[in-house]
């Protein structure tokens, strides 16, 4: 198990975060992204920095509400890179099915990228 890197700072780094001090973000961001990241590269998500950024970004919006001590933050911000993981998951399969469902819609042709317009589509 990961031993708390924050330790005994950790509950005056989570008020100099919420007070929006950068060096506050930037410990947190040092301790948890690694362990973050490799979650999420482990279980094979594409664009793995991206959804981290925006774990990082619900951790921003969500520091307010968060009770606890170093371990339920931890957990906490598990929780959301599981989420985000689980929502870009979600993304691709709904984009794979858009495609699909729109070429079976065109008759294996490719789809018009926009709306028709009154046109005459060719073969």
């Amino acid at each position: 198990m990961h031993e708390a890197a924050l330790g005994k700072s950790f509950d005056a780094v989570l008020d100099a975060a919420r007070a929006g001090r950068g060096w506050a973000w930037e410990a947190i961001y040092r301790d948890l992204s690694p362990a973050v990241l490799g979650y999420l590269r482990a279980r094979d998500v594409p664009e793995a920095d991206d959804v981290g950024a925006e774990v990082f970004l619900h951790v921003v919006r969500g520091l307010p509400r968060f009770k606890g001590g170093e371990g339920e933050f931890r957990a906490w911000v598990f929780a959301i890179t599981h989420n985000r993981l689980v929502d870009k998951r979600r993304s691709i399969n709904r984009a794979s099915a858009d495609v699909l469902r729109s070429r079976r819609c065109s008759g294996g042709r490719p789809a018009p990228s926009r709306p028709f317009s009154g046109a005459v589509w060719r073969r």
